[in-house]
């Protein structure tokens, strides 16, 4: 097995080599977790988390991917240490490119989601397996990314939600989060006006939207913005303290550094 990352390269964004190696770590993983997990899914994942209305830690979030002990899902320690490593250098990359004024997808600064080319997959496989994997309705580009966004919206469903009276604000909260619910659905249950687009098309609407999240959550209504529910010291470090994400940095440093923070 590789050797786990070192601290000081969790700024670096993963290579291709290194976002294959992730992808394939993952596999080993997915049948330890009670949510259909992929490289694709997970990326969704860690998007929705970075555009919450709160910062969730690892303590709170892991248990939901892996169980309540997440180390249990893992072959040593050794392995748990490489994948937070690629986890949080896939977490940071998603934040720098949230953070970043784009006004056109094509600028480098902008986010590319991990998502499987499912049109090249599938034909390259022989023709009964990819029968079989069309029949299971999830080989659609960006909907397991959808659908991972989506997992973090409903598992954390009380801080997403606005107070009844605010009805302006949970209309634009709605409006947001509809492309993410429109590029999950199967092509078959499209409403006639989503059809209009092409599925590039909707990919781009729910990155915006992601955008948009991430904008609507830190500023246009962060009196709104629930407030951190109280957590065990040994939950939330202090700021001098190792990060629990496994980076080996201290927390101020890491998940706690102001730019990673909303």
């Amino acid at each position: 097995m590789p050797p786990a990352l070192p601290p000081d390269n969790l700024d670096q964004p993963l290579s291709n080599a290194e976002i294959d190696a992730f992808a394939e770590l993952i596999e080993t993983l997915e049948d330890r977790t009670d949510f259909p997990l992929d490289l694709e899914a997970l990326d969704g994942f860690i998007t929705a988390l970075i555009c919450s209305p709160r910062l969730v830690m690892p303590g709170e979030y892991l248990p939901h991917l892996f169980g309540e002990d997440p180390g249990s899902a893992f072959a040593d320690p050794a392995q748990f240490t490489r994948f937070m490593g690629f986890f949080t250098r896939r977490w940071n990359s998603v934040a720098q490119a949230l953070n970043a004024p784009v006004d056109d997808l094509s600028q480098p600064a902008a986010l590319v989601p991990f998502l499987t080319d499912w049109e090249s997959t599938l034909a390259e496989m022989p023709a009964p397996e990819r029968a079989e994997i069309e029949a299971l309705g999830f080989a659609e580009t960006g909907k397991a990314w959808a659908m991972g966004f989506l997992w973090v919206v409903e598992t954390w469903e009380d801080d997403w939600a606005l107070p009844e009276a605010d009805e302006e604000n949970a209309e634009t909260l709605e409006v947001m989060l509809d492309p993410f619910y429109t590029l999950a659905l199967p092509e078959a249950e499209l409403a006639e006006e989503d059809r209009e687009y092409d599925r590039d098309a909707r990919i781009a609407m729910a990155i915006w939207s992601a955008y948009d999240l991430r904008k609507f959550w830190r500023d246009a209504v962060s009196a709104y913005a629930p407030a951190r529910a109280p957590v065990r010291a040994d939950t939330e470090p202090g700021r001098n303290e190792m990060c629990p994400c496994g980076s080996g940095k201290k927390f101020k440093k890491c998940c706690g550094s102001p730019e990673k923070l909303h």
